[in-house]
């Protein structure tokens, strides 16, 4: 029998121009797969971006997004919401937000060590909510089947977002119209809010500054009058 190889294993039917064939190769399999056939690893993640895209898809629809604007969303925000959700259970959620940190280039970040950062960011948590709240409350009462979404700070800011947006065209038919200054002090209201997790910087800035802002953050039942009261401005 020749001591040669006939065929190249990794190259196919091409000779290996008289190279001996090493002793330790005979036990070795070679896998020729045609490229017709997927592999495992490959049909794994086409399925698992396939559930990712659509649980992007059912979250666009919810009014979420803004993931891409580094100046609004942070590193370490998105970082916040990957390590939620790992305790929520959901691999598509961990999976969807750890694409987005990829996507932007960024690692996730360290977990806060500093509990005045953390803290910090439940405060905001807090804020936006009761802002949302507040918002329904004073404007969109009738849609009864609203709910903040609690927990997801990028998304309590959007619902803000689209609420205010849909203030003007309410002004001559809402039983409670809306003003420009009315619609300015809440639009204050969310870049006080999204400042505490701009340039990645959760520290030394307390939203709950001035009186109406306080009003916000103390119960809801002051909510609204917070927000039609004239006399309360953001500081």
């Amino acid at each position: 029998m020749s001591q040669h190889c006939r065929a190249n294993p990794c190259c196919g039917d091409v000779p290996c121009s008289g190279i001996p064939l090493p002793q330790h190769t005979s036990g070795l399999t070679f896998h020729n797969k045609t490229p017709e056939t997927a592999h495992p690893d490959d049909e794994a993640v086409d399925r698992f971006a396939a559930a990712m895209k659509a649980k992007l898809a059912k979250k666009r629809a919810e009014g979420r997004g803004g993931w891409e604007n580094k100046d609004e969303c942070s590193a370490e925000f998105l970082s916040f919401l990957l390590r939620e959700h790992v305790d929520k259970g959901d691999p598509v959620d961990v999976g969807n937000l750890a694409m987005m940190l990829q996507q932007r280039g960024e690692r996730i970040s360290p977990t806060p060590t500093d509990t005045a950062t953390a803290g910090r960011l439940e405060e905001a948590m807090r804020y936006a909510e009761n802002l949302a709240v507040a918002i329904h409350e004073t404007h969109y009462s009738e849609v009864t089947q609203w709910r903040p979404l609690s927990g997801d700070l990028v998304g309590l800011l959007t619902q803000i977002d689209n609420m205010i947006a849909g203030l003007y065209p309410r002004t001559l038919t809402h039983p409670h119209p809306s003003n420009g200054d009315e619609v300015e002090r809440l639009r204050e209201a969310i870049r006080t809010t999204r400042a505490i997790v701009c340039d990645g910087a959760l520290v030394g800035f307390n939203p709950l500054e001035g009186d109406w802002a306080e009003r916000l953050y103390t119960n809801n039942g002051s909510l609204t009058a917070a927000l039609k009261g004239p006399s309360h401005e953001l500081r």
